[in-house]
């Protein structure tokens, strides 16, 4: 067995094209059709509103809790990188106890974040992993996630490398069909 190097998982979504009988490998960006983009994006606002919609219990106990107590919410914005390496405010519960991320969920509506993607990153994190690896760009090529394949198949000791392998995976792979399939493996973990 080999360990693909990241070059390894970019160069395995690439097109070989022919220039003066000479073989080059064209490194294809990241491009679905846009019908796929469409059901996408449909599909995010469907399933964040039936998140919200489930964990609206949640959601209110807990701001209320937080108001009377603390008197705030308790829901703070964190500064990420989103797709192309935009800037966002992304929204969590201050506590990381359960529940924690279901204020992410405003974010997939604002269409900032997808149900399924890389996932999200501070803004300082994401400068500091550029800084050592300017490959890391490459997963922004897509919107963060709440869940992403790389969250299923990695742990908290995993490399970043690893990781950042895992992401472009994704990015490279992209279907419909794999999004459903990390989203149902994500439910069977989490429940």
């Amino acid at each position: 067995y080999l360990v693909p190097s990241v070059s390894d998982v970019l160069l395995h979504g690439a097109e070989q094209i022919e220039l003066f009988d000479a073989p080059l490998l064209e490194l294809r960006e990241y491009s679905i059709r846009w019908e796929e983009r469409v059901i996408k994006r449909a599909a995010d606002l469907i399933l964040a509103l039936i998140g919200l919609v489930l964990a609206s219990p949640i959601l209110m106990f807990k701001l209320l809790k937080n108001l009377l107590t603390e008197q705030k919410s308790g829901i703070v914005s964190i500064q990420s990188t989103g797709k192309d390496g935009t800037i966002f405010k992304a929204y969590s519960f201050e506590e990381k106890s359960f529940g924690y991320r279901i204020p992410l969920l405003f974010n997939v509506i604002r269409g900032s974040m997808s149900m399924v993607g890389p996932e999200r990153m501070s803004e300082k994190q994401y400068h500091d992993l550029i800084e050592k690896n300017d490959q890391f760009f490459y997963r922004t090529r897509v919107k963060p996630g709440l869940t992403g394949y790389a969250g299923l198949h990695s742990g908290a000791e995993t490399p970043q490398e690893e990781v950042l392998k895992m992401d472009l995976y994704y990015v490279q792979h992209f279907s419909l069909l794999l999004d459903i399939k990390i989203l149902l493996q994500s439910l069977r973990v989490r429940l």
